[in-house]
């Protein structure tokens, strides 16, 4: 599901492959009129969107986060997944929103930037759209991810060790300010255009004998 770019090297019993272009899970539900909680202010502010998914989304962790980005001439929309409360985030000054739950397929085609933890769907998501993304990741495959994006020029990665308010708010100022990364996203998502999709890959997947 990868873009050939980021093609991870498989290993020597994998004997054939076979590409898939990834497909965001909630298009089917994406009403082309559903209201998008945007933050307020003028629409000129490029809109950042954050999401730390639905595991690594603890208070401490998004409070910080959200408050070096809103201290940036940006609007913000902020997630803190199902089982979280926007209130525990606190008072947000006014070009910050925080949400418990938004439809990526609607809001992310809005944004000039996406910081996540680097998850496979926000992250190939994020990467089809041509939009440059700041990945914090924190498991399972997320920091392959994310190294993955580095190396491709499409985005910026920190480690945990490396993510405190500061650099965060200075590497998303390097995404907006810095063209060579929505470049790099662009040529990635043009990539995931032209693979082929679920029922491409299913009829491949019918004629094996």
């Amino acid at each position: 599901m990868y873009p050939p770019g980021l093609q991870p090297s498989l290993p020597g019993y994998i004997a054939r492959s076979h590409p898939l272009r990834p497909v965001p899970y909630d298009v089917a539900n994406a009403a082309a009129d559903a209201d998008i909680p945007l933050p307020p202010g003028s629409e000129d502010l490029p809109l950042v969107y954050l999401t730390m998914g639905t595991v690594f989304n603890d208070a401490s962790t998004l409070r910080e986060i959200v408050a070096a980005l809103a201290a940036l001439n940006v609007r913000l929309l902020a997630t803190v997944g199902p089982m979280g409360n926007p209130a525990d985030l606190g008072a947000q000054p006014p070009n910050v929103q925080v949400e418990r739950y938004v439809g990526q397929t609607l809001v992310l085609p809005l944004c000039e930037v996406v910081i996540s933890h680097g998850g496979s769907g926000t992250m190939l998501q994020t990467l089809a759209l041509g939009l440059p993304q700041l990945c914090l990741p924190r498991a399972a495959d997320q920091f392959l991810n994310a190294a993955a994006i580095a190396r491709a020029g499409a985005g910026l990665a920190l480690v945990p060790a490396e993510a405190g308010g500061k650099a965060i708010a200075a590497a998303a100022t390097r995404l907006l300010d810095e063209p060579s990364f929505r470049e790099c996203a662009m040529r990635q998502g043009e990539e995931i255009a032209l693979m082929p999709g679920p029922e491409d890959v299913a009829a491949v997947l019918e004629g094996l004998t």
